[in-house]
């Protein structure tokens, strides 16, 4: 998860991550900025297709779980009001 983390973080640089937490069992960030979310509202997209085409983006994040036996948690979400994202993916079986 560690490994993971640092590299996720890294290369989402853009979306203005705050890391809440990194170790081994759990990766926890909040993410400040969409630049995702910014273009689709540039482009005329209502708040319900905005806060859907955001859910659909997240099936990566959820694929990314499944494949390295972890939950994923998003308690937060910009699309829907929310100051940030908060991302959290937590190892199941250690």
């Amino acid at each position: 998860m560690r490994e993971f983390g640092e590299i996720f973080v890294k290369d989402l640089i853009t979306f203005e991550n705050r890391v809440v937490e990194i170790n081994d069992d759990t990766v926890h960030i909040e993410m400040h900025y969409c630049p995702l979310l910014s273009a689709w509202k540039k482009l005329g997209f209502s708040d319900e297709n905005c806060a859907l085409f955001c859910d659909i983006a997240m099936e990566g994040d959820r694929k990314f779980a499944r494949d390295m036996d972890a939950e994923f948690s998003l308690t937060k979400k910009i699309a829907e009001g929310d100051d940030c994202c908060d991302l959290k993916f937590t190892r199941i079986n250690k």
